[in-house]
């Protein structure tokens, strides 16, 4: 699973290739993207400061609820300045499918809780958002043996942007509107 502007890869030329991939399935159960690292914030904070918090909070109460066992890691959201981001990751199928049938049943409800109404098209797909921040919760607390590989933006990214709207939103509560 990629995200349509990202894939895993060295360069844009050097993309994960199958070989490679089934033999790094030999040894673990997953392969996720580098880590991103928030140097300024937590990643609740940074979600917070860019995005509206309700959906995120509202999928914390609902895996308080549902799963209480993952409770522990989503509150470590409050603390941890990395994340294996953008919904990317090759998996054994088997834990595939319960990573699936976890993460859905809590995007499911969370559907049912939170309203898009009144949002535009950029606000309503916080549900890929917030399950970005789901997968390591469900990695750590099931002890998922995994790599980390290179990934590679396959469209060009205005980083100056990206930096100032950033900076908005921790300082001037102005909300991203748009992707980078």
């Amino acid at each position: 699973l990629v995200h349509y502007r990202r894939h895993f890869g060295k360069n844009r030329s050097l993309l994960l290739d199958k070989k490679t991939a089934e033999k790094l399935l030999k040894q673990y159960t997953a392969i996720l993207p580098k880590k991103r690292n928030y140097y300024i914030e937590n990643l609740y904070s940074h979600y917070a400061h860019t995005l509206e918090a309700e959906p995120l909070d509202t999928a914390g109460i609902i895996i308080k609820e549902l799963y209480p066992k993952y409770y522990p890691e989503f509150e470590k959201l409050h603390r941890r300045t990395s994340a294996h981001m953008f919904n990317m990751m090759i998996m054994q199928k088997e834990q595939f499918d319960e990573y699936c049938d976890w993460l859905f049943s809590i995007l499911f409800e969370l559907e049912k809780r939170v309203s898009t109404d009144g949002m535009d098209a950029f606000h309503a797909r916080f549900f890929g958002r917030v399950s970005e921040l789901l997968l390591d919760i469900w990695i750590n607390t099931n002890h998922i043996s995994y790599t980390e590989y290179p990934f590679v933006y396959m469209e060009k990214v205005n980083k100056f942007k990206k930096a100032a709207a950033f900076l908005k939103a921790k300082f001037f509560k102005t909300k991203y509107d748009k992707s980078f």
